[in-house]
């Protein structure tokens, strides 16, 4: 329907319409104001074609374009400002790890406080001193006891071991077998 009243209302634009056709399409016309508004346009683009447009419909658009353009102040490019050479960006990166560790270090080692103490009082040597023997208790001198253990044991102990080796997170990769440090009950060949 919309491709018939536009072709209708290009055919009367072109003046080739005639007879009841002509007077069913100005009767739409008078009554449909987006029909006029693209009356308006077509007629427009007609003249556009048939190069009939006046200087006041834009024709002269360029020329008052070009004019507003050298009107124009020229303005210039600002300054690039000065970089930072390469050594100077490589010493600020130092300068921060630098400090980042040592913030590390220092957190590190904070001297335990105890509610209610003052971490920084000196305390006396007599009542830090213990004796030698309350300290170190000696080791018996009976003979280690060593498990004896059968080949059938072996074959059940050793896969054992190696995925408890696979599992443990001890490289910090979980399933990655650290073959330079695994467990194992057979002896070395």
């Amino acid at each position: 329907m919309e491709d018939h009243t536009s072709e209708q209302l290009s055919a009367l634009v072109d003046d080739e319409l005639h007879g009841p056709a002509l007077r069913q399409a100005l009767e739409r016309l008078r009554r449909d104001g987006d029909m006029q508004g693209r009356w308006g346009r077509y007629h427009l683009i007609s003249d556009a074609l048939h190069a009939n447009l006046s200087a006041a419909d834009g024709s002269s658009l360029h020329l008052r374009v070009r004019q507003a353009l050298e009107s124009e102040p020229t303005l210039l490019a600002p300054r690039r400002k000065a970089r930072l050479p390469l050594l100077a960006k490589q010493a600020a990166g130092v300068a921060i790890a630098a400090s980042v560790a040592a913030v590390a270090i220092l957190a590190i080692r904070q001297p335990d406080i105890q509610p209610g103490g003052d971490a920084f009082a000196p305390a006396s040597v007599a009542q830090m001193a213990r004796p030698a023997h309350d300290m170190v208790q000696l080791a018996s001198t009976g003979s280690p006891a060593v498990a004896v253990v059968g080949q059938s044991t072996r074959g059940r102990l050793n896969p054992y071991l190696v995925n408890h080796n696979e599992y443990s997170v001890s490289s910090g990769m979980q399933g990655v077998l650290p073959y330079v440090r695994i467990v194992s009950n057979e002896k070395a060949k």
